[in-house]
């Protein structure tokens, strides 16, 4: 990192990545977002390749071949800030699982009495050998489809299994988000919800 270091006190007034364009001479300080007149090459120096500190807070910092804590209440105000973005940032991928989860539910949930009514009567006349009369939620299923009844009732009740198969699984994938809030890195955080994601969107293509 690219500092910009009172050489009076120490104190470090700005910190910039080592690739940012940096002028700092008699008329002040230019760089990326900063104009400052008040601060020019007599009162501050710039210090390259520094080590970036673990939390920064603008004149809370010197350094002096190693970060020194100048006003220790603007690092905690930092350091809770910095930690109320991260839990931010990890409920709203929560969230992004969550609402995933829900948006397949929301296909079939609409309709689960027909679903159930369904399967239920596909499963008695499955159990009555296929015989009698064809019940009427596997008829109509049956006659657009242009399918025999038992095939129809066969693959009413193979869905009714898969469907159930899905749901499971989404909701063990659901339940993962708690390892993207216990994540030990945000990295890992992001990896781990993109990788439940992922297996949402593979689960959701395959339910019909």
């Amino acid at each position: 990192m690219k500092i910009i270091r009172n050489r009076a006190t120490l104190a470090v007034s700005y910190m910039l990545p080592d690739g940012a364009a940096v002028q700092l001479d008699a008329d002040g300080l230019q760089a990326p977002g900063i104009h400052a007149l008040d601060v020019t090459a007599a009162t501050h120096e710039l210090l390259q390749s520094i080590p970036a500190p673990a939390v920064w807070a603008g004149s809370a910092l010197a350094w002096d071949a190693g970060w020194v804590v100048l006003d220790q209440a603007a690092i905690d105000a930092a350091l809770a800030a910095q930690a109320a973005a991260r839990q931010h940032a990890r409920a709203a991928l929560a969230t992004a699982i969550d609402e995933a989860v829900a948006a397949i539910y929301s296909r079939f949930t609409r309709f689960q009495l027909e679903y159930t009514e369904r399967e239920a009567q596909a499963q008695a006349y499955k159990d009555a050998g296929y015989t009698g009369t064809v019940p009427p939620r596997v008829a109509e299923f049956a006659t657009p489809a242009g399918m025999p009844a038992q095939a129809a009732t066969d693959l009413i009740l193979a869905q009714a299994v898969n469907l159930r198969t899905a749901q499971g699984e989404l909701s063990a994938l659901r339940m993962r988000k708690y390892e993207v809030l216990r994540a030990a890195t945000d990295a890992q955080a992001q990896a781990v919800a993109a990788e439940i994601l992922d297996g949402i969107g593979t689960i959701g293509a395959g339910v019909v």
